[in-house]
């Protein structure tokens, strides 16, 4: 299977599909070290800063990717459809429309070993409830959770109930991405 596989398989977006580790362009904050070991182990990852355009998605990516690839050294899982990509105002607008269809929706979600939420709090309002139901059953089924945000800590537990918060980072990690713009 070809990485280009790989990342079609995980519904990766376009803009999106050149994000590994090997072409990051930047220092990361001395942080890339700690995204790479998160993702290796299979720890969830919160990636945050208010600014856009400086590699939380690029890393996010690159994090899933690895994650998956280490997933198939220890337990020789091909199918690379286990690990998805999310945009959150796509999921939220499904969640919020779904009605009827919203345990449906959940469950496909759950089926993945290891989710990325790109752009937490980018969802619709009404939807903000359902994204916290899908980021816990996430969690009690233990699934890796990917996370991109532009809100900073207090906007996080602002927004979100503060217990979906530490479930997400109780066994992963927090970085603030407070690196320069990448080059």
């Amino acid at each position: 299977m070809t990485l280009e596989q790989v990342i079609i398989q995980m519904e990766i977006p376009k803009p999106y599909r050149h994000c590994t580790f090997e072409n990051w362009q930047g220092d990361a904050g001395g942080k890339l070290n700690d995204i790479l070991k998160a993702a290796q182990e299979r720890h969830n990852i919160l990636i945050g800063d208010e600014r856009t355009g400086i590699g939380k998605t690029h890393l996010a990516v690159a994090a899933l990717i690895h994650s998956w690839f280490y997933d198939l050294k220890d337990k020789y899982q091909y199918d690379a459809s286990l690990y998805r990509f999310y945009s959150i105002r796509r999921l939220g607008f499904q969640l919020d429309l779904a009605g009827i269809r919203l345990e449906e929706i959940i469950d496909e979600v759950l089926e993945h070993r290891g989710c990325l939420l790109d752009e937490l709090g980018a969802e619709p309002e009404r939807a903000t409830e359902k994204i916290e139901l899908v980021i816990d059953e996430l969690y009690l089924k233990g699934r890796q959770i990917i996370i991109t945000t532009n809100l900073i800590s207090e906007s996080l537990i602002q927004k979100y109930n503060p217990a979906i918060i530490r479930r997400v980072t109780e066994n992963g990690i927090i970085v603030n991405a407070d690196w320069s713009k990448r080059k």
